[in-house]
């Protein structure tokens, strides 16, 4: 088997063995990236959370409603 020939198999391969590829200027979107947050079913789990670990708090905050418009892993 010549050279090129072996060259075009090994291109072939790589080229069909990644599935979807993305390019290179386009961001993962949020829900590719992003799980949901924890729920917090008890009130005193959030009361603390807001006193003691306020930026916890917050982000558990807003990434929830970021996954409730944008969509996010589970």
């Amino acid at each position: 088997m010549s050279k090129t020939s072996m060259m075009m198999i090994c291109a072939i391969f790589f080229a069909t063995s990644c599935g979807e590829v993305r390019p290179a200027d386009k961001a993962p979107r949020f829900e590719d990236v992003q799980r949901e947050p924890p729920k917090l079913q008890h009130e005193e789990t959030v009361d603390y959370l807001i006193r003691h670990e306020r930026p916890l708090a917050e982000w558990i905050a807003e990434t929830a409603i970021a996954c409730d418009e944008y969509g996010c892993r589970i």
